[in-house]
C-alpha cells in the first residue's frame, strides 16, 4: 500500500493526522499512514452525475511506494465509479389560465 510521506501529483499531506489527500478527476482520495484509503466520489461532477446504470468511468492515481530499504517504484490505483439511476427530482411548475367572460 501507500506509505505516509509518499507523494502523488497534487497530493496534500497533513502531518498532524498522518494522511494525504489527492484530488482526482472525479473525486478525492484520502490515503492513511497505514496504506488504507477512502475514495470520496464527487457526485456534483457533471460527468459523474450523467452516468446511467450500466455505465462506468475510472479515476486513476499514480503514486510512489517505498520499501523498508528505501527502494521506490511507481504504482497505480484505479477506482471504478459505476453509474446508477438517480431518483427523480420534482421541479416546481406554474400554470396560468385566463378566463374569457362567459356566463353560466
Amino acid at each position: 500500500g501507500a506509505r505516509a510521506g509518499d507523494k502523488s501529483a497534487g497530493a496534500v499531506a497533513d502531518s498532524g493526522t498522518n494522511f494525504m489527500l489527492v484530488t482526482g478527476q472525479y473525486g478525492t482520495l484520502l490515503i492513511r499512514a497505514d496504506g488504507t484509503y477512502v475514495y470520496l466520489v464527487d457526485n456534483s461532477n457533471p460527468t459523474v452525475d450523467a452516468l446511467n446504470a450500466g455505465q462506468s468511468i475510472q479515476d486513476v492515481f499514480t503514486y510512489k511506494v517505498r520499501d523498508a530499504a528505501g527502494a521506490t517504484d511507481l504504482a497505480q490505483l484505479t477506482i471504478t465509479i459505476n453509474g446508477a439511476n438517480d431518483a427523480p427530482v420534482a421541479a416546481s411548475q406554474r400554470a396560468d389560465a385566463i378566463e374569457a367572460g362567459g356566463t353560466l
